[in-house]
């Protein structure tokens, strides 16, 4: 358990570097960088798809129900937020206050990812890798809803180092609290909701953008991996 703890505080701190570099690295107009924001894409569906919507039904009746509620939740939410911030978005004191609210969201929001994540590694090292690994991706190419990366740029210093450790903040308070198996369900169906508002509707290249074979190589890479992890 200690090796497991130690693994998930690593993968804390990474996460903490990744979102704070990715702050300070302007990305947006590098040729390849839809190309590795579609083989991302590829990686993140396929395991939402083939790993994370699956273990939503693995609960007893209730549990499970409960789950894809807080799923839906999680999606529906996301959804409200972001149009209701592109809807209002004017005027100086508008926009001051919708970028305070996006910034507790997002805080929240990485904290519970911190949260779930450490649950998942320590119950199951693999599924924690699995998860990890799309997490770093998009964290490490600020691929973000509701202009996110524009939001934390235009804060002070101090606001940008709290909210790149929201992640690891989610972690430690893992690692310390004993969850109940019925908050964790509801956690993780509110997180699987989120995550898929933000890759299917925010993060995947629009229209004519991004790359399809690379959105393929890395579908069929992740099928691979998670493939053999059904054998181990």
């Amino acid at each position: 358990m200690a090796g497991l703890v130690e693994l998930s505080i690593l993968f804390g701190l990474i996460l903490v570097i990744a979102h704070y570099v990715s702050q300070r690295i302007k990305l947006k107009h590098d040729p390849n960088r839809m190309k590795i924001i579609s083989f991302t894409g590829g990686i993140f569906i396929t395991y939402m798809i083939l790993h994370m919507l699956p273990q939503l039904y693995q609960g007893e009746f209730f549990m499970t129900r409960m789950a894809i509620l807080s799923a839906l939740i999680g999606f529906a939410l996301f959804h409200t937020l972001e149009k209701y911030i592109y809807q209002h978005e004017s005027g100086k004191q508008l926009r001051k206050d919708l970028k305070k609210l996006h910034i507790v969201f997002f805080f929240i929001y990485h904290f519970l990812i911190g949260l779930v994540l450490i649950n998942i590694t320590q119950v199951d090292i693999i599924n924690g890798i699995l998860l990890f690994i799309p997490i770093l991706l998009f964290t490490s190419l600020s691929v973000v809803s509701m202009k996110e990366i524009h939001m934390i740029l235009t804060t002070r210093k101090i606001v940008r180092v709290f909210l790149s450790l929201s992640t690891l903040f989610g972690l430690l308070l893992g690692i310390l609290i004993d969850m109940h198996v019925f908050l964790y369900n509801m956690l993780f169906g509110f997180v699987v909701g989120s995550l898929l508002y933000i890759i299917i509707v925010e993060s995947l290249p629009k229209e004519r953008e991004g790359n399809p074979l690379y959105f393929i190589l890395g579908l069929v890479f992740y099928t691979i991996i998670i493939s053999f992890t059904w054998f181990v």
